[in-house]
């Protein structure tokens, strides 16, 4: 009913219970089970083999483990966790404050950010949805191409390798094209189009201001002009049709045939070799 005290060793093969505090002044060695029902408080704890706890495991300093820690259930880090090797969890990680990862993050589930992200590169094997804007201020690349389903707002020059398929309106304050350009539908510019290379329109061209062509004019197809004025040499293939008055104040040379279905007025001297 009082304190026992024992200077060597007490050893009982049926185990020993003790209802009352504990105070051990060397090494204990438990070979079998030890049951604890009340509050136990360590000044270390080194585990050689797997420690199992059924109930919360509150620590308020360093939780560290060489071989690793299996977590079944819910762990809730109040403060930084710092983990060298693999950490792994099959219910998935919550982490409600800052991260630091020193080394591979293999994620095989769904990552879920609710915070701000700073990645200093990302690359992604698959495809990636943003539901939300996303800025970027170095050079985004996609090997198997670039997918935009809303608007995109892009700050500096863009080098496209591939082909660039837009589905809705395009509002360019220049474009420059070192290739050939294939116009599906309507083209309406408002400026200057310039074309080093010659430019080609295999359908109907209006336009609505002068249009200035300093090579060949090569037309397949009728051609409708209000008025014509030509400042050098005109050679027609074939035959030319008038309906109106034709005036030339440098004279007019006529290699073939000449039928005139009305009056002609020569006001200057008429010269025929046939």
């Amino acid at each position: 009913s009082s304190t026992l005290s024992v200077t060597g060793l007490i050893s009982g093969s049926g185990g020993m219970d003790i209802a009352g505090t504990a105070d051990f002044g060397a090494a204990v060695n438990v070979e079998g089970a030890l049951d604890v029902d009340g509050a136990t408080t360590l000044d270390g704890l080194t585990v050689a083999e797997a420690a199992i706890f059924s109930s919360t495991l509150s620590a308020t300093g360093l939780i560290s483990g060489s071989g690793g820690i299996d977590i079944a259930g819910a762990a809730d880090f109040g403060a930084a966790v710092n983990v060298q090797g693999l950490l792994s969890g099959s219910g998935g990680i919550d982490i409600g404050g800052t991260a630091d990862f020193g080394a591979a993050v293999n994620v095989q589930g769904a990552l879920d950010v609710d915070g701000a992200t700073t990645l200093d590169g990302l690359t992604v094997a698959e495809a990636a949805i943003f539901s939300s804007t996303l800025s970027a201020t170095g050079l985004i690349s996609g090997s198997g191409g670039i997918d935009i389903a809303g608007t995109a707002d892009f700050g500096a020059a863009v080098n496209v390798e591939g082909a660039l398929d837009v589905d809705g309106a395009t509002t360019l304050d220049g474009l420059t094209v070192a290739e050939a350009a294939i116009m599906s539908s309507t083209l309406s510019v408002t400026g200057l189009i310039s074309g080093s290379g010659g430019i080609d329109v295999a359908g109907t061209a209006d336009f609505g201001a002068a249009v200035n062509v300093q090579g060949a004019l090569d037309v397949d197809g009728a051609t409708t002009l209000d008025g014509l004025t030509v400042a050098e040499a005109a050679i027609m293939s074939s035959t030319l049709s008038v309906t109106g008055l034709i005036s030339g104040s440098g004279g007019m040379d006529i290699a073939g045939t000449a039928d005139f279905g009305a009056a002609v007025n020569i006001q200057g001297a008429l010269s025929g070799s046939g």
